[in-house]
């Protein structure tokens, strides 16, 4: 019995670990929104107009 349950808690930290954003995915991210308000903001600059 304490074998099965030490091996349903791995298998749900397994779990809960998979859905931890990594470092790397949270830098992309970021990345992507500083580049569209960049952008975004590259566009007001020119005369453009916002909504």
């Amino acid at each position: 019995a304490d074998t099965e349950y030490l091996a349903r808690e791995m298998a749900a930290l397994r779990t809960a670990v998979n859905d931890v954003a990594t470092r790397d995915f949270v830098r992309s991210e970021l990345r992507a929104i500083l580049e569209e308000l960049q952008g975004d903001r590259g566009e007001d600059t020119r005369g453009g107009q916002r909504d």
